[in-house]
């Protein structure tokens, strides 16, 4: 939003079908010491074909011009539908929480994650 109260898109999350992006993004955005704006969105990733593609981590620049896809969460081992925002931890890294997913048996509690920033 401008300070004079426009209001523009920076992504528009892939209406495709196949959510390769994300789908749902439910939490607050992170800025980044780069500049770029770091989120996560409860379903979807690549590849569209897999049906384990449970929610991402992404980062936008603020111009909205690269959208980047971090990664794409797949229940076990690494958790599933992410709901909160990022941390950027002391080290460079992004930390967050799934609710669910983890170690087998299927579905789990949950899991605490470290993402290493790209650079």
């Amino acid at each position: 939003m401008t300070l004079d109260g426009a209001i523009r898109s920076v992504h528009a999350f892939s209406s495709d079908g196949y959510a390769r992006d994300g789908f749902g993004p439910r939490s607050e955005l992170l800025e980044g010491p780069d500049r770029r704006l770091y989120g996560t969105a409860m379903k979807g990733g690549t590849p569209p074909e897999d049906p384990n593609r449970s929610g991402t981590v992404f980062s936008v620049n603020l111009k909205g011009t690269k959208f980047r896809l971090h990664h794409t969460f797949t229940q076990s081992p690494d958790g599933s539908t992410p709901t909160s925002g990022l941390t950027l931890g002391p080290d460079g890294n992004l930390y967050g929480v799934t609710p669910v997913g983890g170690n087998d048996p299927w579905p789990g509690q949950g899991t605490v994650y470290r993402l290493a920033r790209s650079k």
